[in-house]
């Protein structure tokens, strides 16, 4: 029996999955570049890449060393494929240096003088002679050793075994290589030896490095982790055993006697006699106690008689770790025999040298964990045959059998049953007497077999992950015919496959990004060329793309839209994909799912994904009314905001949320009503500022397509116990800075209220009152460059009050004092007419630009005003729908802004219209145009947002 290490050799993958399509050169061509407009860059190629290239130009296989591990090889085929082979048992092992060495078990000195394997997967030293431990193992800086009692003589290397002769008078001891470990074996050759008291019991001391030896519960003994306890190697109970088999078998004369061939210190054979050896492990000690019965029953026909020491173990776990093999025989139906060296018999051995007759069987196991995604294509197993009874083929048959019943502890009492039938194959090699040479079986689906079922086994098996197993045997157990021999480490199963791309996972639907649901949750998307998006990788180093399928729910019909929508060959990652311009239908809902593909094989499509499609705006903008709260700046208000009779084509009142802004063009901020399609309610606004203030709002439907925008415009204002105080002003204008570039405003000591007038084409002059030498006024020269601006100060649907003090010097064309403007005329204006004189006046209404306005003047245009200062004063009172001329402080005259229907009903005071368009100063708007340049001064501008009454406007006007 063997010592197994429990290796775990690193590698790329645990296992090999590459299998290069002929389609993938054109993925690293310019070809796939050129599709959808070259989307994704082209991974460097890596040791796959290349060698499934170099396969395809040469017309040769390639191996990928870099997928190579212990008992696995991976080619690249030329044809565009690979193949993965997956032996029984280890054949490569890896070197620091990355490179990879065939395993060579034959024994060599080694520079201090210690034996060991060429190359093995297992880090092991015998001793040289001496003193030296007998055998010492190491895994990963730890180490554990054994010391015979006495002296060792120099071994004798004979391949693999190193012998040491005559250990004890009549007793040799054979120390084995294997792949993963090491056999030890006590060989008696003398009938004297058997009753040497230094046998009865032999005790070999430990020594210990971070590894502990200690007894297990299968009565052998585990070489663990001291610090963790993890087992690194175990093993089963040590037998021993005569030499039955062998006497009978050369003492029959059969000239087939070569039917045995077997080692017989490797295991006991049918005909053997054998008893367990009984095992006691200390801190310092392992003790072995050969059986005293079968010591005293071994006569010279019996001998040699073989005891296995505790040493014999294997490696823990293996039958989940990696591919292995096994042997069992009726003849031995307790005994193990999994990873036996060289070969082994199935079939029934019924000749004298059989020892005696037995019936013996083949297990093999591979690991298919990991191979979930791949798509296999073809299987072969393939198995070395070295014997058989003569050269007259039979059959050997290949049976599925239930992996989970195959072992290390496998034998005939417990091996599984037959399953399905893999492959049969009627052979006979390796009876050189009868002129049939050594050859390998594969065992390969036929077409002529139906019930041959190799491959879409192995498929199965590797779609869950799952191992398989196989039993050898012969066809026909009861005919001595059917014996053959078979080498258990040629177990080879070869895999044709590719590996399937991923299922497509993080599904969305971008632009804007959504999730991928069904049913009533879907969401809706306004995007005309929405992008669909999935994650998609393949284990394969090779690039893969993306198939896209959409299709129109449209009931009874579910028409695909557009067709096949694929993606440029990229490596693993995100893949998008937009849905053309012009395919998408308003009202209609729409479902898609996604495919990997890596040229050869395509995975599984993706979960479905659904939007509807929405490209309408809401039809109108929202209705804003006040609920509650003074307009007080730094108060809050709270606003109702509703659909206003908002309807999409398709969806009726989709109206989801309203965004809104204050004293903005940003809509920022958002509030959603209580169900889809109602009103807001209670949407706090805090007040920044006094005066003018604009509230605009907007409805957002389902799709996030946003409707017109609502302005509401309100006036806030503050506690003023004088009304025409300056404080009391929205904005105050005196006009004393000494640059004539600017006008602060007086009114307001906060920045938020503070409304700077920009000046343009001014001049500074003496201010209206004289007395006083810093007062100044800004001077015009009655051109169009000439003005000063600032953003609209009142709402003029409300009341307000305007006044200035203006000195013309030139009234032959009308002259504007001071404006606030719309887009094509006048919310209000001051201004010298050379029809009416000094004149208050405003158009009726947006559109109104030319001589459509109400007009408050004197009765009679009175004296020149040339070189004049006058104050002028004009009110708007909404309640009166008139608006109020006042010159140095006296009413002139008044004029209704909204004319009375032709019905005689009072007006509509929701005619009034607001001017955005700035206020001005020097200039004011006619039919669209900025006109009536001012030429002369103007001082002291004052905007009030209340309507001040005749006894204010007075005290002001007579107010320095």
């Amino acid at each position: 029996m063997a010592i197994r290490h429990a290796w775990k050799w690193p590698r790329a993958r645990a296992v090999a999955l590459m299998l290069a399509p002929t389609l993938m050169l054109a993925a690293l061509s310019g070809t796939a570049a050129a599709e959808d407009g070259g989307q994704g860059a082209t991974p460097e190629p890596d040791a796959a890449v290349t060698a499934s290239e170099l396969a395809q130009r040469t017309g040769e296989e390639v191996e990928v060393t870099e997928e190579r591990g212990v008992a696995e090889r991976v080619f690249a085929l030329p044809e565009g494929g690979f193949r993965s082979e997956l032996s029984a048992a280890p054949r490569w092992a890896p070197q620091p240096d990355g490179s990879w060495k065939d395993i060579d078990t034959d024994l060599e000195f080694k520079p201090d003088g210690s034996v060991g394997p060429r190359t093995a997967l297992i880090d092991v030293e015998f001793s040289g002679g001496g003193t030296d431990p007998l055998v010492a193992v190491a895994d990963s800086g730890r180490s554990a050793a054994l010391r015979w009692p006495g002296e060792l003589p120099e071994p004798v290397l004979v391949g693999d075994t190193a012998e040491y002769r005559s250990v004890l008078p009549g007793v040799d001891l054979r120390m084995t290589a294997g792949v993963e470990g090491f056999r030890q074996v006590l060989v008696v050759r003398t009938e004297a030896a058997t009753n040497d008291p230094a046998l009865s019991e032999i005790e070999l001391t430990q020594s210990n490095d971070g590894l502990r030896i200690e007894e297990n519960a299968a009565g052998g003994i585990s070489v663990v982790n001291a610090a963790t306890g993890e087992s690194v190697f175990s093993g089963g109970t040590p037998l021993m055993w005569d030499s039955g088999s062998e006497a009978a078998a050369n003492a029959s004369g059969d000239p087939v006697k070569d039917a045995l061939q077997e080692d017989p210190a490797a295991a006991p054979m049918p005909g053997d006699t054998h008893a367990q050896v009984a095992l006691e492990v200390s801190d310092d000690t392992v003790t072995l106690t050969p059986d005293p019965e079968l010591l005293d029953s071994v006569d010279a026909s019996s001998l040699p008689l073989y005891i296995d020491p505790p040493l014999s173990i294997d490696k823990p776990d293996k039958s989940a770790s990696r591919s292995f093999y096994t042997w069992a025989n009726s003849g031995s139906p307790s005994t193990t025999y999994d990873n036996f060296d060289d070969d082994k018999g199935i079939g029934r051995c019924t000749s004298a040298g059989c020892g005696s007759a037995y019936v013996g069987r083949m297990y093999f196991e591979y690991n298919l964990d990991g191979w979930e995604n791949r798509k296999i294509y073809d299987a072969t197993f393939h198995v070395y045959e070295t014997f058989a009874y003569n050269c007259t083929p039979s059959f050997v048959n290949l049976h599925l059998v239930d992996a989970a019943k195959v072992s290390k502890d496998t034998t005939w009492n417990n091996k599984p049953s037959d399953g399905d039938l893999m492959g049969d194959r009627n052979v006979a090699y390796g009876n050189e007497d009868f002129g049939c040479e050594n050859g390998s079986v594969d065992f390969n689906d036929s077409a002529d077999e139906s019930n041959e079922n190799l491959t879409s086994t192995v498929r199965s098996k590797a779609g869950s992950g799952s191992p398989i197993a196989f039993s050898l045997r012969a066809a026909d157990e009861d005919a001595a015919s059917g014996w053959k021999r078979f080498k258990g480490d040629t177990g080879t199963l070869q895999i044709f496959y590719n590996t399937i791309p991923s299922k497509p996972s993080s599904e969305r639907t971008t632009s804007p990004t959504t999730t991928c649901v069904e049913g009533s949750a879907r969401p809706v998307i306004r995007d005309d060329t929405p992008v669909m998006t999935v994650n998609i990788s393949d284990p394969d180093p090779h690039n893969v793309r993306a198939l896209y399928r959409v299709w129109d729910m449209v009931p009874g019909t579910n028409v695909q839209v557009y067709g096949d929508l694929w993606t440029a060959y990229k490596a693993d990652g995100t893949f998008e994909k937009g849905i053309p311009a012009g395919e998408l239908t308003h009202g209609h809902t729409y479902h898609w799912h996604a495919q990997g593909s890596d040229g050869i094989d395509s995975g599984e499509w993706s979960d479905w994904c659904e939007f509807s499609y929405d490209n309408q705006r809401p039809s109108t903008s929202p209705k804003v009314t006040l609920e509650t709260g003074d307009l007080v700046a730094g108060g809050t208000a709270k606003f109702t905001f509703l659909p206003n009779g908002s309807v999409d084509t398709a969806y009726g009142n989709d109206i989801d949320r309203f965004v809104y802004g204050l004293n903005t063009d940003t809509l920022a901020a958002s509030t959603d009503p209580a169900t889809r399609g109602a009103a807001a309610t209670g949407v706090p606004v805090t007040v920044p500022k006094f005066g003018l203030n604009v509230l605009s709002v907007a409805s957002v439907d389902d799709a996030g397509n946003v409707g017109p925008v609502q302005d509401y415009v309100f006036q806030s204002g503050r506690a003023c116990d004088d009304p025409p105080a300056e404080q009391c002003a929205v904005a105050s204008y005196r006009l004393d800075e000494a640059s004539a570039t600017t006008g602060t405003d007086s009114a307001s000591t906060t920045p938020v209220d503070q409304d700077t007038l920009t000046i343009a084409g001014g001049t500074k002059v003496a201010g209206s009152n004289a007395a006083v030498t810093t007062d100044k006024a800004i001077h015009f020269d009655g051109v169009a460059t000439g003005y000063g601006t600032v953003a609209s100060l009142v709402d003029t649907r409300q009341g307000f009050t305007v006044m200035a003090r203006a000195r013309v010097s030139d009234v032959s064309v009308n002259r504007a004092v001071v404006s606030q403007t719309g887009a094509n005329g006048n919310g209000f204006t001051l201004y010298w007419s050379t029809t009416y004189g000094w004149v208050f006046g405003r158009h009726r209404d947006a559109a109104s630009g030319g001589s459509d306005a109400a007009r408050a003047k004197a009765s009679a245009p009175g004296a020149s005003p040339l070189g004049k200062w006058v104050h002028l004063a004009g009110v708007f009172d909404p309640s009166k729908n008139q608006v109020t001329l006042y010159v140095d402080g006296i009413e002139q005259g008044s004029d209704q802004v909204i004319l009375p229907n032709e019905d005689g009903t009072t007006y509509d005071p929701t005619k009034v219209w607001h001017a955005d368009g700035g206020f001005q100063v020097g200039r004011a708007r006619w039919n669209g145009a900025f006109a009536d340049a001012f030429k002369g001064d103007i001082d002291d501008i004052r905007v009030y947002p209340t309507v001040l009454g005749a006894r204010d406007i007075e005290k002001t006007a007579s107010t320095d």
